[in-house]
């Protein structure tokens, strides 16, 4: 799974520093240049050819320092990783968890020990007195989820449109996460060298796209884990 579409993810990185170098005037020259000086055009080009190879460089350093963990709170926030809370969202019918691959009495049926410990944390979250208590018990029902539903996961990895998706979802985690990591990289390079000035449309631009790339994680992840469940329903 580490090889999934390494290509998309270098293009989108590339595509989004050509145009920071674009919008911050890098390129300006080549357009008052004639075609005598067809030499220093094809110069500069490869200059911000190289500049781009060595940016995506730092920017890929950046993605690999940060953990997979942290990769799923940035694309997830500020909600809860999918897996967390997919067995109560599939009960309660909630609209984004709707699948047209199996009904919620399919679900309740196939995973009937589950939601009794799903039940049993319940009831103990009614109980309880104490805010610290209860912020516990909260974590122990999300923990509890992810871990049946990773367990199910496993036994269903292999399936090409369990894997499919996954890459998928993957590819749109990390495109949302590298979309930060340029963001930051830029701000960086701004306050640390006048050679490029600081540019609010870039920002906005950069916000946008995050925003963007954000929805169509959460999208890929919900769909990725749905997946999984409809698999396992499908193969009882």
């Amino acid at each position: 799974m580490k090889d999934y579409r390494k290509e998309e993810l270098k293009s989108y990185a590339i595509g989004n520093i050509l145009f920071i170098l674009t919008l911050s005037g890098v390129f300006d020259s080549v357009l008052s240049k004639n075609i005598k000086d067809l030499i220093d055009v094809a110069h500069l080009i490869l200059e911000s050819t190289l500049l781009s190879s060595i940016l995506y460089i730092y920017i890929f350093i950046i993605d690999s320092m940060i953990p997979s963990s942290l990769k799923d709170k940035i694309s997830c926030f500020p909600f809860n990783k999918p897996g967390m809370v997919v067995f109560i969202k599939i009960k309660s019918n909630g609209i984004l968890y709707r699948d047209d691959r199996f009904t919620v009495n399919d679900a309740s049926k196939k995973y009937e020990e589950i939601y009794r410990g799903i039940d049993q944390i319940n009831q103990k979250l009614k109980v309880a007195k104490d805010n610290k208590q209860k912020r516990d018990l909260k974590k122990e029902l999300k923990k509890y989820q992810n871990n049946k539903w990773f367990d199910i996961y496993l036994q269903h990895k292999d399936d090409n449109a369990v894997s499919e998706i996954q890459k998928d979802s993957l590819l749109n985690r990390d495109i949302n996460v590298i979309t930060v990591s340029i963001l930051v990289l830029y701000l960086i390079i701004c306050f640390c060298s006048s050679a490029i000035k600081l540019n609010s449309t870039i920002i906005y631009l950069l916000l946008a796209e995050f925003v963007v790339t954000s929805i169509a994680a959460k999208s890929r992840a919900i769909r990725f884990v749905l997946t999984v469940i409809s698999r396992d329903i499908c193969n009882q």
